[in-house]
């Protein structure tokens, strides 16, 4: 009896104690998604500001060196991603239609204009002062949307022009000193030289196509945003070994033909510290060291800030990006030597283009919030919301399919894994992390609210798990679905 009566006693402590992690394991779990929002928030923008100072501050110890850095950076990344991309393979199961040759054509031409924008950026970054290039960037917004009207005959409300114009005129301000003063190269303690200013706006047309051609190109197909990373970046690499003659274009370029191998040992002597006579290549290694790290960083942080976050949370920790870049390169503990001052009218500059960028982006942000589903196509109701926003293209649409819901007339859309109809870009490529990237996977269903479920997008297991929520059997373009998974 009294071996019993221990062991009920046992008993009931074991269950007591399993009951206790639950409860607790609950409380972390709710602590967490609590804090998980504001925490990714803040690591995506100091990481993004932290990029945009590495990649100046490495302009500066590898001057003379651009193409190497763009090289070096681009490579670093194809093994990392590659690896990844052969995890989520075995794991999961990358849908066989996202490995077709038509959307690796995709991927390569993708690479081409990532190439394109890396070596305007890169070759004017030594010339253009890290708060110019912070305001410059800006200039994606009214490109995307000119090429977003001509390209996808996309359409934008009222206050997404008045934004774009108003960003315009925020950069025209930028060009002011160099339209009053031939002279003025160093404009706000650092060396800024028209032409390169120049160069340096023309690098976000390529980056604006680039989100635009995405949302074109992966409307129709899933693709899995690492494994769309991944040969992007090998086609990008590969590009910019193409595209080495620019080296050789006179003022752009800082080389020859018979001088160019000489140039490439003599960087990565830069690189090393072995550079004899050259004392800016002290930390030349670590600089780029950093480059690679923090693209990295603000690439794993925008992404699980975007799949936790509402759209509004996301594009407004994208907006905070430009401005706190370019207080970061008046920290003298993080520029040096090149630290740099905002006068009054990068100020002015600085306040009008924040208008710009907040009417643009919160515009999309307001329309779509009145369907009663965020940017992303994730349910807020996922039970009585059936509605998709990826399914209408322009902004008319979606208020229209809004009043048809409300007054019960709307027809329910299938929020497949195998389709995503296509859209206006939203989060516009912003510098940050590995590759320029709009492409968000919009149009799926969460699992579990799991930040990890970056790497199930457009795999065969959260097909699988989509159709299973409905009860329906998935049906695969050859062979039935075989993996066993752990649910």
């Amino acid at each position: 009896m009294e071996n019993i009566s221990d062991n009920n006693s046992y008993g009931q402590k074991s269950n007591k104690d399993a009951a206790s992690v639950v409860t607790d394991t609950k409380k972390s779990s709710k602590c967490w998604n609590s804090v998980r929002v504001p925490f990714y928030s803040i690591l995506t923008i100091v990481a993004a500001a932290l990029q945009a100072v590495s990649f100046k501050k490495a302009g500066y110890s590898l001057q003379k060196f651009p193409y190497v850095i763009l090289l070096v950076v681009a490579f670093s990344f194809i093994p990392i991603l590659f690896i990844f991309v052969v995890y989520i393979d075995r794991t999961y199961g990358i849908l066989k239609e996202s490995k077709t040759y038509e959307v690796k054509k995709t991927f390569v031409i993708l690479g081409f204009l990532n190439a394109a924008n890396g070596i305007l950026i890169i070759f004017s970054n030594p010339h253009v002062s890290g708060i110019v290039q912070s305001a410059l960037a800006q200039t994606v917004i009214p490109m995307t949307l000119i090429l977003s009207v001509f390209y996808l005959q996309a359409s934008f409300n009222k206050f997404q022009y008045l934004g774009a114009l108003v960003v315009f005129i925020g950069v025209f301000i930028e060009f002011i000193p160099y339209l009053t003063d031939n002279n003025h190269d160093n404009f706000g303690n650092a060396s800024s030289k028209p032409f390169f200013v120049l160069t340096f706006c023309l690098g976000q047309l390529p980056a604006s196509f680039s989100g635009v051609y995405q949302e074109n190109a992966f409307s129709k197909t899933r693709v899995n945003v690492v494994y769309m990373m991944a040969y992007s970046s090998l086609a990008q690499f590969l590009f910019l070994v193409l595209f080495a003659p620019v080296n050789f274009v006179p003022y752009f370029g800082n080389t020859t033909p018979e001088d160019f191998i000489s140039m490439i040992n003599n960087a990565f002597l830069c690189i090393t510290n072995n550079y004899d006579g050259h004392p800016e290549c002290r930390d030349a290694g670590i600089v780029l060291f950093c480059c690679i790290i923090s693209m990295l960083l603000t690439q794993i942080f925008q992404t699980l800030l975007v799949k936790v976050s509402s759209a509004a949370t996301s594009v407004l920790v994208m907006t905070l990006i430009t401005p706190v870049s370019s207080i970061a390169f008046t920290f003298q503990f993080l520029m040096g030597q090149h630290t740099e001052e905002i006068n009054i009218i990068q100020a002015i500059a600085l306040l009008v283009l924040l208008t710009g960028i907040g009417l643009y982006r919160f515009a999309d942000i307001i329309t779509l919030k009145l369907a009663g589903k965020n940017v992303y196509g994730n349910e807020i109701d996922r039970e009585n919301s059936t509605l998709s926003v990826e399914s209408f293209s322009d902004s008319r649409h979606v208020e229209e399919a809004a009043r048809q819901q409300s007054s019960g007339k709307g027809i329910p859309i299938l929020n497949s894994s195998r389709s995503r109809a296509k859209s206006k870009p939203v989060l516009l490529p912003t510098r940050c992390g590995i590759i320029n990237s709009e492409y968000t996977a919009g149009g799926f269903r969460k699992f579990d609210d799991w930040e990890g479920n970056v790497f199930i997008e457009a795999t065969e297991y959260e097909f699988s798990r989509s159709y299973e929520e409905r009860g329906t059997t998935p049906l695969l373009y050859d062979t039935m679905f075989s993996r066993s998974f752990d649910v």
